[in-house]
């Protein structure tokens, strides 16, 4: 499912998000179903105007229209949108590690 947010009075899109949901496997208790923000991009010129928290909103408001309990986001640990996902509540579970062959 995917999800636009515009400027008022703009044409252009100002951010999206691009949400899932699928079954959680046996690993964690999560539920049946879980929800995955699968992509979420906010327009440089209105981060930091509410965008990227309305879009978690809107997602967020979708899956527990679906009775799902539970969500995630894959994110790098650099990227600036941790605090993002950390204000709408994400906290670690898994860390992935690359190194060099």
């Amino acid at each position: 499912m995917s999800f636009l947010a515009r400027s008022e009075g703009a044409v252009a899109v100002a951010g999206y998000a691009f949400l899932r949901w699928h079954a959680s496997g046996s690993t964690w208790d999560f539920g049946a179903v879980v929800g995955e923000v699968e992509s979420l991009a906010v327009a440089p010129a209105v981060r930091g105007y509410g965008v990227g928290t309305a879009l978690l909103d809107a997602c967020r408001a979708e899956l527990r229209a679906r009775g799902v309990d539970f969500w995630a986001v894959d994110v790098v640990e650099s990227n600036p949108a941790v605090r993002l996902y950390e204000r709408a509540g994400f906290r670690p579970n898994y860390r992935k590690m690359f190194g060099r062959v």
